[in-house]
Order: structure tokens, then C-alpha cells, then sequence
């Protein structure tokens, strides 16, 4: 499949997912994934279709030469989660009232966190553009379990969440941008747990995002 990897790279952009998000839906390494996508390997057939079924369009996609995106005869089903425009300190996720609409969420996605376990969050910023661009939604595993590199929601001294990659040191937590705006800097924090952080408070763990539909 010599032009595997081409295509997973033009529909990963497309859908403005990362190799690491990948990796996690299929249960992958995220080298693997990268080495999938720059030609050093490819993934077996029972792969393929997860994939497709995350990027929406066929599995012949990445091996017909000649088939062309199908997302609507392809359509994978989906149950719809909320959308919130903000969410507010100080107040449980369950007694939040603003939400603003909700989103169609692919079920390799439900069927691996469960639906209760998602919430979306909409994007304001430009300080995870590399990732997720202001204005798009992101869809959160509703959890406080964060690894150093994960790309969080959290509530910082009581204002709205805001997406960060967090990383922990032996006296810091670090909320780092991912963005191609230079004058946005990390944010620091003297704590070393982020779960007794008085400053911080983590809403969710990011898993995906896509592009509202105008």
C-alpha cells in the first residue's frame, strides 16, 4: 500500500487529529502510528477498518486507487453529547446550564470511554492552534487522571476552562500551549500534586476534536 500512508496523513489533517490521537483510539503506539503514515509499515487489515470508521470513509479508500472520500454513504452511526460554552468554577459538570448545542460522536469513540464519561467543550483561543483551532469543538474524557504530555481542560483561579498541555516536575505543574502564536507563554504553578492544586482544576482529558459545522 504504497500510498497508505499519504492518505492516512491528508485525512488525519483533514480531521485535525494528531498521531497521538490516533494511537490512542486504535490502542497503538503513537510510533507506531508515524511510522504507518511516513511508509515504514503497514497496518493489517482489521486496522484499516478502524481507522476508517474513526476518518469516516471506506476501508477500499486507502486501497482503490480510485475511490474518492464517501463520508455520507459511509456514515458510521453516532449518539450526540453536549456542548458547553463555557463551564464555571465552583459548580459540578451535572449542574452546568450553558450549554449551547451538542455534537455526533463516532461510536469507536463511545464504545472506548462510554457516553456518560464525555462532555465537549468549545474552543476559544489560540493557544492550542496546533492542535485544535479557535472556534472547534473538543470532546473530553471526563476524568482527573492526567499523564505528563496530556492535553487537559482546566478551570485556572476560579475563570472558564482553557486547553493546555499539562506536565508535572518535582514542584511545578506546567500548563504548556501548543501553538504556532508565539507570544502565548506556560503557565506554572508551585504545586505538586494537580489534584490538591488549589489554583487548578482539571475538567476533563482531551480525545478529539472537529470543526462546527456553519
Amino acid at each position: 500500500m504504497k500510498s497508505f500512508g499519504l492518505k492516512l496523513s491528508q485525512l488525519m489533517k483533514k480531521n485535525n487529529m494528531t498521531d497521538e490521537q490516533l494511537a490512542e483510539l486504535l490502542s497503538v503506539s503513537r510510533t507506531t502510528v508515524l511510522r504507518w503514515r511516513n511508509g515504514e509499515r503497514s497496518p493489517k487489515m482489521s486496522k484499516i477498518s478502524q481507522i476508517a470508521k474513526i476518518l469516516n470513509v471506506s476501508a477500499t479508500y486507502f486501497i482503490d486507487e480510485n475511490e474518492s472520500y464517501c463520508p455520507e454513504d459511509h456514515a458510521i452511526t453516532k449518539r450526540n453529547i453536549p456542548i458547553y460554552g463555557t463551564i464555571a468554577a465552583g459548580k459540578p459538570i451535572e449542574a452546568i446550564e450553558n450549554v449551547i448545542g451538542d455534537i455526533q460522536v463516532p461510536d469507536i469513540i463511545l464504545d472506548k470511554y462510554g457516553f456518560e464519561k464525555l462532555l465537549a467543550l468549545r474552543i476559544n483561543g489560540d493557544s492550542m492552534n496546533r492542535i485544535v483551532h479557535d472556534g472547534h469543538i473538543a470532546v473530553l474524557e471526563r476524568t482527573t487522571n492526567i499523564n505528563n504530555g496530556d492535553i487537559a481542560a482546566v478551570l485556572i483561579n476560579g475563570y472558564d476552562a482553557t486547553l493546555k498541555r499539562i506536565y508535572k516536575t518535582n514542584n511545578r505543574i506546567i500548563l504548556e500551549p501548543d501553538s504556532f502564536n508565539p507570544s502565548i507563554h506556560p503557565l506554572m504553578f508551585d504545586c505538586t500534586d494537580i489534584e490538591n492544586c488549589p489554583e487548578i482544576k482539571v475538567v476533563g482529558k482531551y480525545i478529539w476534536s472537529c470543526a462546527p459545522i456553519q
